[in-house]
């Protein structure tokens, strides 16, 4: 009876954690914009429009969080840009919470124990914003966790969301398959249930064919496969960002002893990477568990499919999120081993709590700092706010915008027609063929009515000779200096005083006598 009343105690505790993290990370759901999650939110809303994906909107990752952004935006309808990106970043909050309950009622608290210590760092690898490794993190952590239960603890509702997550996983993000496929053989091996086996692939094999259809087979495959093909074949033994067998196998041991920041998120991953080292050396000489350690080995190669230099925080550390959470898992499933042999794990068990509250009351955690989100929303998304008003403003029915870049949310913002085939011209499209042709016919039979290309990357990206010669740039006024942002001359003969008076409260003009 006191261990149950302890039991109940601390689940209580801990869900009411899950809900002050959840709220922390609404106070943060305007912080960061980044591309890898507004692409699917700015393709979402193309397909609104009527555009079909792949054929007509650029996207080079797999199509699942660019439906769900279809569906929320279809329902919720937001008004303004700030409700669109609150709206998104609420969905990942709702998913995770729902997969923390699902945990806890299928796996106890081992399960729990996931979003425990999970959530509290997730922040650092934009885990908390709307892209498909925040989703499919839940769903391969369910598949692992599968994984390594008892024979007779596996039920036929398993065997059915096995099927599903495992569709959902790849159909959400593409560098992932690898390892859903390894998950979902092994769990069937292991319990040797050739009907579940045939079950489970034929929800797999359904839901896709659901999935892809409408889709034009041959860009789907074209953009997602080969657009992507230099970063999957990536073969450089010294670059930790380039995809290859001995960077994956040694990962745990280069977030220890490699080059890079010693931060808040680095320390954490140390002490668990360690932990799980020093359990697998434990089991490799006490218990002798080769098959255990092996399929322990792959699975974290398998999630450490694009890793980055250790201490990486924010952009760029997204690509670990995956092999984080495994890190987790499999920490928690070595323990609960441990437990079961009955052996002294006591300094073991002290390292988990202490993790836990390292993670909340380190100076360097984000989780007891106050946000201003209005001001957050403000530094974060200011230029596709500002600019599509402009825009907006400015254009007629039939105007047409270009962005030459990564600000594909300005369309959301500008609620304005993109001039060219393939909606999006990100540069990753640079140099390939397909796609530089599609825009040098833009220029010549349909020129954009407003161009917009990112003033950080001209370097690399220059203004092409067309821009410089047809096109006019908007003044900010405040600093007198150049925008990024650009008008069609032949467009100005449209434009009467009233209009271009009204872009003034946000400090833009032409200089129409320009030297």
């Amino acid at each position: 009876m006191h261990s149950k009343l302890l039991k109940t105690i601390f689940m209580v505790i801990s869900i009411l954690f899950l809900l002050f993290i959840s709220k922390k990370y609404y106070d943060q759901s305007t912080s960061f914009a980044f591309v890898d999650e507004y692409d699917n939110i700015a393709a979402a809303h193309q397909m609104i429009k009527g555009k079909k994906l792949f054929s007509e909107v650029f996207h080079n990752r797999q199509i699942g969080p660019v439906y769900m952004s279809y569906v929320i935006q279809k329902i919720v309808k937001p008004q303004t840009l700030y409700q669109l990106i609150t709206v998104h970043r609420l969905f990942i909050i709702t998913f995770s919470l729902s997969f923390s309950i699902l945990f806890l009622l299928r796996f106890g608290l081992l399960g729990f124990g996931f979003p425990l210590l999970f959530e509290p760092i997730k922040y650092y690898f934009h885990g908390n914003l709307f892209l498909g490794e925040s989703m499919i993190v839940y769903p391969i952590a369910y598949l692992v966790l599968l994984l390594f239960e008892k024979s007779n603890k596996i039920f036929f509702f398993d065997t059915i969301l096995v099927g599903f997550f495992s569709w959902f996983i790849i159909f959400s993000r593409e560098p992932y398959i690898p390892l859903v496929i390894f998950l979902f053989i092994l769990v069937f091996i292991k319990q040797k249930d050739l009907k579940g086996f045939i079950l489970s692939s034929t929800i797999v094999f359904l839901l896709s064919l659901i999935a892809v259809f409408g889709l034009n087979l041959k860009d789907y495959f074209f953009q997602l496969f080969v657009v992507n093909r230099s970063r999957i074949t990536g073969n450089s033994f010294d670059k930790l960002d380039n995809v290859n067998l001995f960077t994956s196998l040694t990962y745990p041991i280069s977030v220890l002893f490699s080059d890079g920041k010693w931060n808040h998120l680095r320390q954490i991953l140390s002490v668990y990477s360690l932990t799980l080292m020093s359990l697998i050396l434990y089991f490799l000489v006490i218990f002798k568990k080769y098959r255990l350690i092996l399929i322990s080995i792959l699975l974290l190669a398998f999630s450490a499919i694009r890793v980055v230099n250790p201490g990486t925080v924010f952009y760029g550390a997204y690509r670990t999120m995956v092999w984080i959470s495994l890190l987790i898992i499999l920490t928690l499933i070595y323990l609960r081993k441990l437990i079961k042999s009955k052996k002294n794990i006591a300094p073991i068990l002290f390292i988990f709590p202490v993790i836990f509250l390292f993670s909340i009351f380190s100076k360097e955690s984000f989780i007891l700092k106050k946000i201003d989100k209005v001001q957050s929303f403000d530094i974060n998304y200011n230029r596709f706010f500002v600019n599509g008003e402009v825009i907006k403003l400015l254009s007629h029915s039939g105007d047409t915008l270009f962005v030459d870049g990564y600000d594909s949310l300005l369309f959301w913002q500008a609620d304005i027609k993109s001039a060219y085939k393939y909606s999006f011209y990100y540069p990753n499209m640079k140099d390939i063929q397909t796609f530089d042709k599609a825009k040098e016919l833009m220029f010549k039979k349909n020129p954009p009515t407003f161009y917009f290309i990112d003033c950080v990357y001209r370097n690399i990206n220059p203004i092409p000779k067309v821009i410089k010669n047809d096109y006019l740039q908007f003044i900010y006024s405040v600093t007198n200096d150049d925008t990024c942002l650009y008008v069609n001359k032949v467009k100005l003969a449209s434009l009467d005083n009233e209009r271009l008076d009204s872009i003034k409260k946000y400090n833009y003009f032409l200089n129409l006598s320009p030297k």
